[in-house]
């Protein structure tokens, strides 16, 4: 990951790292959706990926197979605990880890994939007592999942929270993921949706949200009718509570698939 590009398109953030598409898949594409299911395109991609830990492998697979594919990534750095009169805490060891999200839809003429890899660079220490949260979500109008549509990759410290119509949650264990050192630390998160309407642009998200306080946890989500998301948080502090809820910084492209 390159910490030097943050002039450019890339973004550092404060709190919350998240990636917006809006798509429309149609019938452009180097194959048919008939010649493979995009579920088994998705489950080589996610292994080939697994054994080589290479993220551009795994787009360039779905591109060659898929109608249509599409890519938004974002740099961010959490957020540092703050004291109780809200001042920020300059020497929280949160600050220095550095992560990538990079969210991949794929699609055929049914159906969408949505994947969410985060990569993490982080010293020793970097962990945070509570689970960060990690999301993907959508327009209820515009897509649903079944029971089965959810998948992690390279994800031992990763459990699926909550899943249903209109996206999944999942929360990380950075504690015991990053306390001792994250270097080149990466897992994955993804759902395979059907498409409910042919109007474009849909639009699929995709979040981390830090939880960097011991006396806050992130209990599951909601998402509105125009696919906002919101977290529902357990804490005892309400300055904790507006930190988390802080507006998230999102990145969009359209596409005509």
């Amino acid at each position: 990951m390159s910490k030097n590009n943050s002039t450019q398109r890339r973004k550092v953030l404060k709190s919350i790292g998240s990636g917006l598409a809006v798509a429309g898949f149609g019938a452009s594409g180097t194959v048919t959706a008939e010649e493979k299911s995009l579920e088994e395109i998705y489950k080589q991609a996610r292994k080939i990926r697994q054994k080589t830990g290479e993220q551009e492998q795994f787009v360039e697979h779905l591109q060659k197979h898929c109608t249509g594919v599409e890519v938004t990534t974002s740099e961010f750095t959490t957020k540092a605990r703050t004291s109780d009169d809200g001042s920020d805490v300059s020497t929280d060891r949160v600050k220095k880890r550095h992560m990538e999200g990079q969210l991949v839809l794929g699609g055929d003429y049914t159906h969408t994939v949505a994947d969410y890899r985060v990569d993490l660079d982080g010293g020793y220490g970097t962990g945070e007592g509570n689970e960060d949260a990690v999301s993907i979500s959508w327009k209820p109008k515009d897509y649903d999942m079944n029971n089965s549509g959810t998948h992690t990759d390279n994800a031992s410290n990763v459990l699926l929270k909550q899943s249903g119509f209109n996206g999944a949650l999942w929360t990380f264990d950075d504690w015991n993921a990053c306390h001792y050192g994250c270097d080149g630390l990466w897992f994955s998160v993804g759902t395979r949706m059907k498409r409910l309407t042919t109007d474009t642009p849909r639009k699929v998200q995709a979040t981390y949200q830090s939880v960097w306080s011991d006396t806050t946890a992130v209990t599951g989500m909601s998402v509105s009718g125009d696919g906002t998301v919101t977290m529902s948080v357990s804490t005892t502090s309400e300055a904790d509570y507006e930190q988390i809820h802080r507006e998230v910084d999102r990145e969009s492209f359209e596409t005509n698939l």
